[in-house]
């Protein structure tokens, strides 16, 4: 079975305190948690590893 690999960085406010990723793999079911990212201020970030048929290629996805 296949897997495939995303990592996701985004910057914030300072102020945040915690960062959720949602995707339309999964029709926005599921929450993803990002780590602060210690050497950016602001900065959060996170690596998903999705197994089998969650992601085909030639497909566009959309998270927020």
């Amino acid at each position: 079975m296949s897997a495939i690999q995303l990592s996701f960085t985004l910057r914030t406010s300072s102020n945040v305190k915690t960062v959720h990723l949602l995707g339309s793999w999964d029709n926005y079911s599921g929450q993803l948690p990002l780590s602060k990212d210690s050497s950016k201020s602001g900065g959060w970030k996170g690596t998903f590893r999705f197994q089998g048929a969650t992601l085909q290629a030639g497909q566009r996805y959309w998270y927020y």
